[in-house]
């Protein structure tokens, strides 16, 4: 196995990630037994990790950092709603950190999150739960399917 082969843009690529926040949570890993799979340039994987795999050579490693412009974008006060309890079905008894999806007339199902409950109003969120945050990602190039 050479370690001169790099990747490219159309490539399926099985890595090693893992992904985690400046203040070191952990949010995603993988291990050599189960890597992540992924083809580069389908946006399959968040743009900044796609962007530092091009050219990374096969067997290496990089640590990179995310801004969330090129991660889960930026976070938006748009996607977050109020809603007064009574306008939600009664059997619907939320807890904080639930995700629940809403279906649309037309596209796929919203997930929200259920971000606070007050009294009797409750809000939800619609942002991706990384939006806004820098991501740090250690990844490794453990095997280029198609060089």
């Amino acid at each position: 196995m050479t370690n001169e082969i790099r990747v490219r843009r159309g490539n399926t690529v099985k890595l090693k990630l893992t992904g985690y926040l400046e203040n070191g949570t952990v949010f995603q890993s993988n291990t050599e037994e189960n890597p992540l799979i992924v083809k580069i340039g389908e946006g399959e994987i968040v743009a900044g990790v796609e962007e530092a795999l091009v050219s990374m050579k096969l067997g290496t490693k990089k640590k990179i950092t995310v801004t969330s412009d090129k991660g889960f974008g930026p976070r938006s006060d748009k996607l977050i709603v109020e809603i007064d309890k009574s306008k939600l079905p009664p059997e619907f008894v939320p807890y904080l950190g639930e995700e629940i999806y809403i279906p649309q007339e037309i596209g796929e199902p919203i997930q929200f999150r259920v971000e606070k409950i007050s009294g009797d109003k409750i809000t939800f969120d619609a942002n991706h739960p990384l939006a806004g945050k820098t991501l740090i990602y250690e990844i490794e190039v453990l095997e280029i399917l198609n060089p």
